[in-house]
Order: C-alpha cells, then sequence, then structure tokens
C-alpha cells in the first residue's frame, strides 16, 4: 500500500500485463508460441497474488474506498 492509501504498482503492472496479454492474443493467437508467452511470461509478470492480498488488506484496515476501487480499477 502506497502513502496514497492505495497500491497503485499493483494495478499499473496489471493493467499493463492485460494491454500487452490483448496485443499478443492478436498478433500470436495462430502460433505455438502464444500459451508460453500470454500464460507462462505474461501470467508470470500480472501480479493477481499481490492484488488479492492488498485488497484484503486495504479491507481490514477499514480502507473501504480503496480496497472497491483497486478491485474495479483491476
Amino acid at each position: 500500500v502506497t502513502s496514497l492509501g492505495a497500491p497503485i504498482g499493483t494495478a499499473l503492472v496489471n493493467v499493463l500485463g492485460s494491454f500487452l496479454i490483448g496485443i499478443l492474443y492478436v498478433t500470436l493467437s495462430k502460433t505455438c508460441l502464444s500459451p508460453l508467452l500470454i500464460t507462462g511470461v505474461l501470467g508470470g509478470f500480472t501480479t493477481f497474488s499481490s492484488f488479492s492480498m492488498e485488497s484484503i488488506l486495504l479491507l481490514r484496515g477499514d480502507s473501504f474506498f480503496y480496497a472497491f476501487a483497486n478491485m474495479a480499477g483491476n
């Protein structure tokens, strides 16, 4: 959780990863590299476990606005 009260770094990584997944899906969907790059590399790059933990910590800390904004943004 940042000094702003919201986990901005995790949200940015997840949004960037989702954007890259979309680009690779369109450009590589007919190749054998698609599962490796999309699931393996970008699946590891995006941080669903960090997003989940940060959302739970925000909820436990009574930061409901930031928790729901984090969930909606991701």
